[in-house]
């Protein structure tokens, strides 16, 4: 069940929204597929400003929305992404992963340390010799050919940041406190409650805040379609444990815990949203995480010991649904 935003004031510089200020803010950021939005939240110079900074930060480190298909709430695409391979040919991958250099379509390979590879079908072969040969008259046929074999035919494009978890990046870690707080306010969670993350959001009170990577498996009581790729939103406060929590998946892969507040003295309250990224729709299936406090404030922040293990499972299940082949490759 949803509530209807009552927020009057942006919830940062806590001045009032008005036709001159307002401003359409994305809970999830738009460039990630976000959809839920609301012009309740916050001002138009907090909004262009410093959320706007770190919604970029966060898209940056979270390359794995590259490999993804899906419509952005602004009707733009998704830019295409490019490269120069090893050989020093040029290549663009699309929003359907289709490899193009010339008339050629490689498929992508990506590794485990997140670097890109175009593999070619062995049928373009001929091709991939006449392109080589265009470009290095000196050699043979058979020259090229020993070095595409050599070479598997692989030819690397790398992400900036890889397909990794989010590492070194506090900007990334306050947009991620950002998503928290868009859906607490959008569901008329008191400023109050939630000050030490705003506050962590404008960049103070790092010390006093408790987030990071969570992946709460059998703990979560939600029923995944066999090709869901989805954003999840859960936010509860509990008055008995005295917390105020939202718990975050982004492209189900990226999963995060915020604890808003520890010592929650509101009234119970429980808020879910997921989209479909693939399909571009919002379900209504039930969901629930019930959390108790020693377990949460029991956890290291903002990594665990065995995240990147947890990471990994659920990168092969999405590399799987959007046909991505993950290979580890010798250096």
């Amino acid at each position: 069940m949803k509530s209807l935003c009552q927020n009057q004031k942006c919830y940062i510089k806590y001045e009032p929204i008005s036709k001159d200020n307002e401003s359409l803010e994305h809970i999830i950021p738009n460039a990630l597929g976000g959809h839920l939005k609301s012009k309740n939240l916050v001002c138009s110079e907090i909004n262009i400003g410093i959320f706007s900074k770190l919604d970029a930060e966060l898209c940056k480190r979270i390359e794995i929305a590259k490999l993804i298909k899906f419509k952005r709430d602004d009707g733009k695409s998704q830019p295409e992404i490019t490269g120069t391979s090893i050989d020093g040919l040029k290549y663009s991958i699309n929003n359907e992963q289709e490899g193009r250099l010339l008339s050629l379509k490689p498929f992508e390979v990506v590794d485990k340390k997140g670097k890109r590879f175009l593999k070619f079908p062995a049928h373009q072969k001929d091709q991939i010799i006449a392109a080589r040969l265009k470009k290095n008259p000196a050699l043979t046929e058979k020259d090229i050919a020993i070095k595409i074999e050599n070479q598997d035919c692989y030819n690397q494009m790398d992400f900036e940041y890889g397909l990794n978890i989010i590492t070194a990046s506090v900007d990334s870690f306050r947009a991620i406190s950002k998503i928290a707080t868009n859906f607490a306010i959008l569901h008329n969670i008191s400023r109050q409650d939630i000050k030490t993350f705003i506050d962590f959001i404008q960049g103070s009170g790092t010390d006093k805040i408790k987030l990071g990577y969570f992946y709460p498996k059998h703990l979560l009581n939600y029923n995944f379609d066999s090709d869901e790729v989805s954003h999840i939103l859960y936010l509860k406060g509990s008055r008995k444990e005295n917390l105020l929590y939202c718990y975050i998946e982004l492209f189900n892969t990226h999963c995060f815990i915020v604890i808003l507040n520890q010592n929650y003295t509101g009234e119970d309250v429980e808020y879910s949203y997921v989209w479909n990224v693939l399909k571009a729709y919002e379900t209504n299936k039930p969901i629930s995480l019930n959390l108790n406090r020693n377990y949460l404030l029991s956890r290291s922040y903002m990594y665990y010991d065995k995240v990147e293990k947890d990471y990994a499972e659920k990168l092969i299940r999405i590399s799987r649904i959007c046909r991505v082949r993950l290979v580890e490759k010798e250096a």
